[in-house]
């Protein structure tokens, strides 16, 4: 499985965008989540963002929130998830994310979690709870097993903070679209972040993707033309909720083979 700096690698040589789809770990099910994962691959996703439930997540808006409830009553503990991971086909290549709360990181004990995390084929680790100056010891037990801690910035982060950041950035930079939580977003249409896109590219020539908001494949087509990445996850989750079990992972594809398609063009 390829690194997320791999990835990006590659990425900027073909002159692409990429395409990151979140999913919620055991949402609706263990099989259909499995599934979707793989019909993320087929559809053209770079790298994929897993989420495991937790009972307080503050950055997460109402769709991800419900599902990640379903999630909890579908037994999707840390142990559970990562067995399922690891247990994916040989075929699956896709880079995948965790993204969860920093309790469930000291829970299971840092150095126990990445660990565990890095043999079921994670690379980066997303963590919306952890402020920049307490991050040292989840870089330090994340970067031992080669995963990468993606920072954070948002639309009011200062320019000065940003070279902090930059600083102890690996993967790449988490561009948050807006001061809220995540859920789709279609009135947006660049969100506005031109000029802090810009105060990023000044910081830093680590790639730039943003989340939280984008819904259709018009907006992630206008962000790919200023950012390395798009992630989509709440409308994602809404596609799910529109159809039956069986027909969601379908349906998920020919979305993202639609927004793949768009940011291609």
């Amino acid at each position: 499985m390829n690194s997320i700096s791999d990835t990006f690698d590659r990425l900027k040589k073909d002159g692409k965008c990429a395409l990151m789809p979140y999913f919620m770990a055991n949402y609706p099910d263990s099989e259909t989540f499995s599934n979707l994962l793989i019909a993320a691959q087929k559809s053209g996703a770079d790298l994929i963002e897993v989420g495991l439930p937790f009972s307080d997540p503050i950055a997460d808006g109402p769709t991800i929130q419900e599902a990640g409830q379903v999630a909890i009553r579908n037994d999707a503990t840390v142990q559970n998830v990562f067995d399922l991971l690891r247990d994916l086909p040989r075929s699956f290549s896709v880079p995948l994310m965790i993204m969860s709360y920093t309790n469930l990181f000291l829970q299971y004990g840092l150095d126990r979690f990445f660990e565990t995390a890095a043999r079921a084929g994670i690379r980066g680790a997303v963590i919306p709870d952890l402020s920049l100056e307490e991050s040292g010891p989840y870089r330090e037990a994340a970067g031992k097993h080669g995963i990468d801690l993606i920072q954070f910035v948002t639309p009011t982060t200062h320019k000065s903070r940003l070279a902090a950041v930059a600083e102890t950035a690996r993967g790449f930079i988490y561009l948050v679209s807006v001061t809220g939580v995540t859920g789709a977003r279609p009135e947006k249409k660049d969100f506005g972040l031109q000029d802090q896109i810009e105060n990023i590219r000044a910081s830093t020539d680590m790639p730039v993707c943003i989340g939280f908001g984008i819904a259709t494949p018009e907006q992630a087509a206008a962000m790919a033309r200023l950012v390395d990445g798009v992630i989509i996850g709440s409308a994602i989750i809404d596609i799910i909720k529109q159809h039956p079990i069986s027909d969601a992972p379908a349906a998920v594809e020919n979305f993202l083979r639609q927004v793949r398609n768009k940011i291609d063009s």
